[in-house]
């Protein structure tokens, strides 16, 4: 506003002068106006408002905060696809793509249910799907493990971590690999959710405002041959005791040799869930 302007404005109040120091205001804000008006930005500004006004929309409606863009993933399905219904022809790509994507959003809201407390949260992780719901897909004992020690380092800390307005992306195919006892799938999914993690009630890590957009590889395995798995196999799939750390020597064990602790037998020709890591 201009000096003077706002000097006779200053002296119209301490004398009184209510109304006049209305009209005064007015006649100051009318000047401000047309000043915008003939500026450079006032003339964008008015072009924009034409432009919106044809869409009946104002400049209101528009977002100007910047937004993050979707994670890129390695997809190589069209290269991969063919030599994976090769050897799995009964195999539906897309539907096992699905699975995955179903997986990590089940996983992600079973870390915040048990890591806030949610009843029925001392369940064994993933015994019994999720919220009444049945996995997409079949889980081995490294990925459970991995989850269980997530959560658990949380807990520890007193944190609770959440991950709210989940919204996928993408999948594609980042890698297929052949071993004498093992085929591994690794699938890559561009994400974005609401991901904050709170600590005696305060907010440690994350924005509960922004949308966060990030990506997961999520492994999946399948047995070829157990005769010729290796021991890092054996162990993602459960063939380890896990009481005393044997070797267990068959998947349809139901008793540990060593320790005599009952085991779960491991149905095979079924594809599991291995890994997830966070991208």
């Amino acid at each position: 506003m201009d000096p003077v302007i706002l000097i006779v404005i200053v002296v119209a109040v301490a004398l009184g002068g209510a109304g006049i120091s209305a009209l005064l205001i007015r006649a100051g804000i009318r000047k401000l106006r047309n000043q915008f008006s003939s500026s450079l930005i006032g003339q964008i500004y008015s072009g924009i408002n034409r432009e919106l006004a044809e869409s009946n929309r104002s400049i209101t409606d528009i977002d100007f905060l910047p937004r993050a863009e979707p994670k890129s993933v390695s997809d190589l399905s069209s290269a991969l696809v063919p030599s994976i219904a090769k050897d799995f022809p009964e195999m539906n790509i897309s539907q096992m793509e699905s699975s995955v994507e179903q997986l990590l959003t089940m996983t992600l809201a079973e870390i915040g249910r048990r890591t806030g407390g949610s009843p029925n949260h001392e369940r064994p992780l993933f015994a019994d799907g999720f919220a009444d719901k049945a996995l997409p897909i079949q889980v081995t004992s490294a990925y459970r493990e991995s989850i269980n020690r997530r959560i658990n380092d949380l807990k520890l800390n007193n944190q609770i971590e959440s991950f709210t307005g989940i919204k996928i992306h993408r999948t594609g195919i980042r890698s297929y690999e052949k071993t004498e006892g093992t085929r591994t799938i690794t699938f890559e999914t561009a994400i974005e959710y609401f991901h904050v993690i709170k600590q005696n009630g305060k907010v440690v890590s994350g924005d509960p405002d922004q949308r966060e957009q990030t990506r997961y590889s999520l492994r999946i395995i399948y047995i070829i041959d157990e005769s010729k798995l290796t021991g890092s196999d054996m162990n993602a799939i459960g063939m380890i005791c896990p009481n005393c750390g044997a070797a267990v020597r068959t998947l349809e064990s139901r008793q540990c040799l060593y320790c005599g602790v009952g085991l779960t037998p491991v149905d095979i020709r079924i594809w599991r869930a291995d890994e997830l890591t966070e991208k």
